[in-house]
């Protein structure tokens, strides 16, 4: 369970993240503070109603055995309590720029590897064609076969919470980024229709070793 977020001050520091979440935690339950301070004492934290206050204003610092006492008090993980300060804007986006740079190598290692992996399969295929009866629909070649890969894509379930939803106006961007990225793996040219079931899968795409 984690906790309300939207009364963290822009400026908190860690202690003061994790006293407002102590407190979030204790009022959902319906405790006062000095109820709390008894539960912390059976979980073998031995405090008071003031040191409690204390510990939800961020003005005492909590030891991590302690705080495992209470996220114990509160039932919920310690990972619950425990937030990072808000990052400045400029050291947020580099953050994302890195994570996007690390997602994009593996998406073209998992590209790569899949592009070889059906690869394989149209060359053996193609090297033993009485095969092709051994796959559903009896494809006449790799071509069908290809094609058959295709159709059970369009068939791909993906729900919602697995799209992307980007303004209608990035849309065209995003599709034009994918099918570049898919480019630099086939060495053809690829429409934007070529990558729309990959778009609605929810990939992230385009490839430069540069910062994103």
């Amino acid at each position: 369970m984690m906790f309300s977020m939207q009364q963290q001050p822009n400026s908190a520091t860690t202690d003061e993240l994790f006293g407002l979440a102590v407190a979030q935690g204790r009022q959902a339950r319906g405790l006062s503070q000095r109820d709390f301070a008894a539960a912390l004492e059976k979980e073998g934290m031995s405090v008071d109603a003031s040191a409690v206050s204390r510990i939800e204003k961020g003005t005492r610092s909590v030891r991590l055995v302690e705080a495992a006492s209470i996220a114990r008090a509160l039932g919920v993980s310690l990972g619950a309590l425990v937030r990072e300060p808000p990052k400045e804007p400029v050291v947020e986006l580099r953050t994302l720029r890195m994570q996007v740079n690390s997602d994009l190598r593996k998406l073209g290692q998992e590209l790569w590897t899949t592009l070889m992996d059906i690869w394989q399969v149209v060359d053996h295929l193609e090297r033993h064609p009485e095969l092709f009866r051994e796959i559903d629909g009896s494809p006449a070649d790799g071509v069908e076969y290809l094609a058959g890969i295709t159709k059970r894509l369009d068939n791909w379930p993906v729900s919602d919470e697995e799209v992307t939803y980007f303004y209608s106006k990035q849309i065209p961007e995003v599709e034009a980024l994918m099918a570049k990225f898919v480019r630099l793996y086939l060495g053809r040219e690829a429409s934007p229709d070529d990558v729309e079931r990959l778009f609605q899968a929810d990939y992230s795409a385009g490839w430069d070793e540069s910062p994103a």
